[in-house]
């Protein structure tokens, strides 16, 4: 008995808390409680689609072996999600270092640039970071996601899934490029068929579509319902997302 009253009493609380909540939200978000949403549900956004996991997927043996040593770019379409493991799959078994540069669109990979190094120790991308911000710009995309590889040619001794000195150092010398361009950038290194997420950086200029200052806007205002839920939305803890991006992990 005292358990169903304890538990009454915390329902009619919580009620009464929302009750006080509505009355005292009703009113349109302020614009810089829109910037904190905005910065809030790019935050969400970003920790939902570009956390990866390791996924089993098949690969065109045709097509893997068809790629050009030299420098291609490659027009698909292809999730995101499960893009890291396929590129793995990809650069797995390759004696040689390889590089892979991947624009997002929209959730989609459309296409990547890849080439060859000259030895199993080191790689660089043939194509120049001018160059592949007009390819993500050309092509419409967000994100660029940088891909190599590490021949291991003793994986029962080594394990070869970390980033180098070397690759942190041009991870942030690119990421910074990118960011300052409006592009974000992340970067991987892939060892027998696995990835590793080692670094990204998210231009404090990007926002998702449902983040974007004037589609919250839009949103605003519409009435007390519906400021009321942007309002729960954000929370009374939104400060905290003021800032958030635009460094590295």
């Amino acid at each position: 008995m005292e358990i169903i009253i304890t538990g009454l009493i915390l329902v009619i609380g919580w009620i009464g808390i929302e009750i006080i909540f509505y009355i005292k939200h009703k009113r349109p978000l302020t614009e810089a409680e829109i910037q904190s949403l905005a910065n809030k549900r790019k935050h969400k956004y970003v920790k939902q689609k570009y956390n990866f996991q390791l996924r089993l997927v098949s690969v065109n043996q045709v097509f893997k072996s068809s790629l050009n040593p030299k420098g291609q770019l490659y027009h698909i379409n292809e999730n995101l999600e499960n893009f890291p493991s396929l590129v793995g799959a990809l650069l797995k078994g390759k004696k040689h270092e390889w590089t892979l540069k991947a624009v997002v669109k929209e959730e989609r990979i459309i296409c990547f640039y890849t080439n060859k190094g000259h030895d199993n120790q080191s790689v660089y991308c043939f194509l120049s970071i001018d160059e592949l911000i007009t390819m993500c710009k050309k092509e419409g995309g967000c994100t660029i996601l940088a891909f190599h590889n590490h021949p291991n040619s003793n994986p029962n001794l080594y394990n070869c899934l970390l980033a180098s000195k070397q690759d942190l150092i041009s991870a942030n010398y690119y990421g910074n490029e990118f960011s300052n361009a409006g592009i974000n950038y992340l970067a991987f290194v892939c060892e027998r068929g696995r990835f590793l997420r080692y670094y990204m950086k998210i231009s404090p200029s990007y926002y998702p579509q449902n983040a974007r200052i004037g589609n919250i806007a839009k949103e605003n205002g519409l009435s007390n319902n519906r400021n009321y839920h942007l309002h729960r939305e954000l929370g009374l803890l939104f400060r905290k997302y003021e800032n958030i991006y635009g460094n590295t992990e």
